[in-house]
């Protein structure tokens, strides 16, 4: 995980979303109060978005729905 995050950093990435476990992922750095803002397609129970800053300040005023990385090119 951490290796993966720090290539997300080297490429550009400025934040992290993903659903998963919070005391699992919270030592990754990832916990829902970061994603607060969020939203995700059902069925997705929302208690499970989480979301890690790569870059401090990143997720500030971000909100709405989440949708795949790759619509973004179309």
């Amino acid at each position: 995980m951490m290796g993966t995050l720090e290539r997300a950093r080297e490429l550009g990435w400025l934040r992290v979303v993903l659903v998963g476990d919070e005391p699992y992922y919270w030592r990754f750095g990832f916990n829902r109060e970061t994603a607060r803002g969020l939203d995700f397609p059902k069925p997705v129970n929302l208690n499970r978005l989480l979301a890690k800053e790569l870059d401090e300040g990143a997720m500030h005023a971000v909100s709405g729905m989440v949708r795949r990385w790759w619509l973004d090119e179309i």
